[in-house]
């Protein structure tokens, strides 16, 4: 049996997985990673590195699970405390998108774009998942049943600040649509 899973950081602070140790039977002790795909970017002398947005490695993990479960809507969590931190229907997986942002800190200033249209909810921080109202879940179809995703609370931050920025993108009387607000992420 092994320890706990600690966090691993990059050489710079930014969370780059998980790591656990084990001994064998022989005493050898062995440590095992777990590094998250959005935290490692390919490095090449020949070629410009490529970047892949956060957003892209979030909306696969999306797709993933809708297409072996059939299921568009997610509860995203943090993985330090495990609360719920954002509502997220997958409404439009793959789609070309012309914007220009009134604001923009985290995407670009305008753009066309392959992105996925989502609809979402930010929930505040002191919902427990288990405390999560049945009231809250029913009010939005289909989140009673919802795929849940864990995320370290900086990624929920950050996905956070990337919704609200592209719905400010959208016209006024279109940012909302069955009570959750209208948003899109990008994808590679």
């Amino acid at each position: 049996h092994g320890e706990e899973f600690r966090t691993v950081r990059c050489i710079c602070g930014s969370f780059a997985g998980r790591c656990q140790e084990y001994t064998s039977e022989s005493g050898e002790r062995t440590t095992a990673y777990r590094l998250v795909k959005y935290a490692l970017r390919p490095v090449s002398p020949a070629a410009e590195p490529l970047r892949i947005p956060l957003s892209a490695f979030i909306v696969e993990d999306m797709a993933e699970l809708a297409s072996a479960h059939a299921t568009y809507r997610f509860v995203i969590l943090d993985e330090e405390e495990e609360r719920p931190r954002l509502l997220i229907w997958l409404f439009k997986p793959s789609m070309r998108l012309s914007y220009a942002a009134p604001t923009y800190y985290s995407i670009p200033q305008s753009g066309v774009v392959q992105a996925a249209k989502v609809l979402f909810k930010t929930i505040g921080p002191s919902t427990v998942y288990t405390d999560l109202p049945r009231t809250l879940l029913d009010k939005y179809p289909g989140f009673p049943q919802a795929e849940q995703l864990l995320y370290p609370m900086e990624i929920c931050q950050r996905l956070a600040v990337l919704l609200k920025e592209s719905n400010a993108c959208y016209p006024e009387s279109m940012r909302t649509m069955t009570g959750l607000d209208v948003g899109w992420l990008l994808r590679a």
